[in-house]
């Protein structure tokens, strides 16, 4: 796994944009540096924060008639 903290300017802007990225794929992208780097420092820390986390809400089944 590569994790890359990157900065970016894009054409007619004079404010970079920070971001991370996780090989190749961008993760996260601020105008803010230092939250940039904190999640940065944190990723390499611990890399189970890049897993996607689930919850249901809410389920419930119900009975749909059949057509005849």
């Amino acid at each position: 796994m590569t994790v890359d903290l990157v900065e970016q300017v894009e054409p007619f802007s004079d404010q970079p944009w920070y971001g991370i990225r996780v090989d190749g794929s961008s993760v996260k992208w601020s105008k803010d540096k230092s939250v940039v780097e904190t999640m940065y420092n944190d990723i390499l820390a611990n890399p189970e924060l890049l897993k996607t986390k689930e919850n249901i809400l809410k389920s419930q089944e119900i009975d749909v008639p059949l057509d005849k």
